[in-house]
């Protein structure tokens, strides 16, 4: 037999428990190298002081690491490479080996359920590019993410090389964020509410939760009508397959 552990030091306790010769796998999807650093990425330690002071080097504590070199662990996948650099210069020399980064476990089950919404996206960008924006779902941070994204975003349709191709940003985001904060950031840096062909055909209780934009003519000019932006609450299968 042998065992699939997804998470934290919860199922490894677990393990542990189970017996001394139960081999297993553990695949780390709760925690990241990427939430220790500042968002200058300076290099800076955010983590509580405490947590420095158990692990300075590695967002594993030294009881988890404990888990992962002992003799059952057969495999470690941390769910990032910053985070599997780290934990295997973290673990004894023989145990490095184990380490392995094999891809974020949380973008699995990618398929689309509302075909009809990917094809509205692909019919926004028919014969152009569709991109998509994921400010994250962390608050605060999300919003100043947010601000950074609509600044690369800017930049990218002021330098499009034909004013003729159609260049679509889509944001999807999860219903605790503030749809009316994103908006206003949005119109803020020069985006242009419009009404969207699709909104009455979504399939949520939430109310306005599809904005559309087109970039201002007097900061964009040329490209204004060829380019939007789409901010949707939800549909992130939908959005990454378009």
């Amino acid at each position: 037999a042998v065992m699939l552990l997804v998470g934290d030091v919860v199922p490894l306790l677990l393990a542990s428990a189970a017996g001394e010769n139960i081999p297993f796998a553990f695949v780390g999807c709760a925690k990241s190298e990427h939430y220790a650093r500042d968002p200058e990425r300076t290099g800076h330690d955010t983590r509580p002081w405490i947590e420095r002071v158990l692990s300075p080097s590695c967002v594993y504590f030294p009881w988890e690491r404990a888990f992962l070199a002992s003799p059952n662990c057969q495999l470690v996948a941390p769910r990032d490479q910053l985070t599997s650099a780290s934990l295997r210069d973290a673990l004894p020399h023989k145990a490095r080996c184990k380490v392995m980064y094999l891809g974020n476990p949380m973008m699995d089950g990618l398929e689309p359920a509302r075909i009809d919404f990917k094809n509205y996206l692909r019919s926004l960008s028919s014969g152009g590019v569709c991109m998509v924006l994921l400010p994250g779902t962390r608050q605060p941070e999300v919003y100043s993410n947010w601000n950074l994204i609509l600044e690369a975003a800017a930049s990218v349709v002021q330098h499009l090389p034909s004013p003729r191709r159609p260049f679509v940003f889509v944001a999807p985001v999860p219903e605790s964020l503030s749809l009316a904060t994103l908006s206003q950031s949005a119109i803020d840096q020069g985006w242009e509410s419009v009404a969207s062909q699709y909104d009455s055909r979504l399939d949520t209780d939430q109310p306005d939760s599809l904005s559309e934009y087109i970039p201002c003519t007097s900061k964009y000019g040329k490209v204004r009508p060829v380019s939007r932006l789409v901010i949707v609450r939800g549909y992130y299968n939908e959005c990454i397959h378009s």
